[in-house]
């Protein structure tokens, strides 16, 4: 079973495969804030497929601890 919806192409087993970004969303300028809480939400959630004792406090510490990534730079435009 396959359908194609969007901007998503469904189908039965594979999940979700995406065709790109929503031209909607190309207009969305996030914080560092929200990058931060995005980034941890993919973490809890790529951990969580293969650990589901992982809890999300867990990924905020762990997080917490290792601090905001080095290797970020920031652009100009604002758009880090």
């Amino acid at each position: 079973m396959q359908r194609t919806q969007g901007w998503s192409t469904l189908s039965r087993g594979s999940g979700i495969e995406t065709k790109g970004r929503h031209p909607a969303a190309k207009k969305v300028v996030l914080t560092l804030e929200e990058k931060e809480q995005q980034r941890r939400s993919v973490a809890y959630v790529n951990v969580a497929i293969e650990n589901p004792r992982i809890t999300r406090e867990m990924v905020d510490r762990a997080a917490d601890e290792l601090g905001f990534p080095n290797n970020v730079i920031a652009r100009p435009d604002g758009l880090a």
